[in-house]
């Protein structure tokens, strides 16, 4: 099966397809269930939806991370380019600059000092790498909402491919900790992975402090004859794709996550 978008055509191969760039199988199972749907025309439109939002621009978002690299040192290098040609008119190369982030919905900061930063920044393949990573996992979780494959029925809190993305960056993370050393000024060198394990980066570690914080959290309230109480903070049915019976919310407005985390914080901060 394939998926046209962009006037791009993509073959998935679901039975040889590995990691969390793979088609999954909660995916074709929801695209058997739009195309059993009456409303065929809203089944193929949805379907058209998600290739179509396959794409920023030229960036494909299903790309592996080793892909994604790959295009962010591309990015790096026109960047390089850009500057370079531009050397002799310098008060184009913000706007300029600026239009490049923007084709790949990436803010650059209107600040002078700030913007000087992310300037220097930008050749950079780390810089590009680092941003197309959040827009992949934003983008594709946004996507996997919008066709009912995060619900109450299927992955309640977010999608698969999130989780899989998610896991993903804990290898590379684990790589760099077992591949890392750190060596002082007297030459005496020690694993980042043994830093790591005596630091709140180990879950042990921030699970035993995260405890003794509740401990005196839980005395300092005793002391002070203060009653716990614990609130659920929800926004309006607008902001959910899908209803509690994981059918498809008709007051649903295309509202994404962090429209609604914007609705939260402004509806907490009226409260205050």
């Amino acid at each position: 099966m394939g998926a046209r978008g962009c006037g791009k055509w993509h073959k998935f191969d679901t039975t040889t397809a590995q990691g969390p760039f793979a088609l999954t199988r909660s995916s074709v199972t929801r695209i058997r269930q739009l195309l059993e749907e009456s409303d065929y025309q809203g089944a193929l439109s949805r379907l058209h939806y998600g290739a179509n939002t396959a794409y920023l621009h030229d960036f494909d978002l299903s790309l592996s991370d080793k892909d994604l690299c790959h295009f962010a040192e591309g990015l790096a290098t026109k960047t390089r380019a850009i500057r370079s040609r531009l050397a002799l008119r310098p008060s184009l190369s913000p706007t300029v600059l600026a239009q490049l982030a923007a084709r790949y919905q990436i803010k650059l900061p209107s600040n002078e000092r700030e913007y000087k930063i992310e300037h220097n920044k930008m050749g950079t393949t780390v810089w590009w790498t680092t941003r197309l990573r959040h827009l992949q996992r934003t983008h594709l979780d946004t996507v996997h909402r919008d066709l009912n494959l995060v619900s109450r029925r299927q992955a309640c809190y977010t999608s698969n491919a999130a989780v899989m993305l998610f896991r993903d960056a804990q290898q590379r993370a684990e790589h760099y900790l077992d591949t890392t050393e750190l060596e002082n000024r007297e030459g005496k060198r020690v694993s980042l992975r043994e830093i790591a394990e005596h630091s709140i980066s180990n879950p042990a570690v921030r699970n035993a402090e995260f405890m003794v914080r509740i401990k005196g959290f839980e005395q300092v309230s005793k002391l002070y004859g203060h009653t716990a109480q614990f609130f659920t903070l929800t926004c309006p049915s607008r902001f959910h794709p899908t209803l509690h019976t994981g059918e498809a919310n008709p007051n649903f407005d295309g509202s994404t996550v962090r429209d609604a985390q914007d609705w939260l914080q402004e509806h907490w901060v009226t409260t205050q």
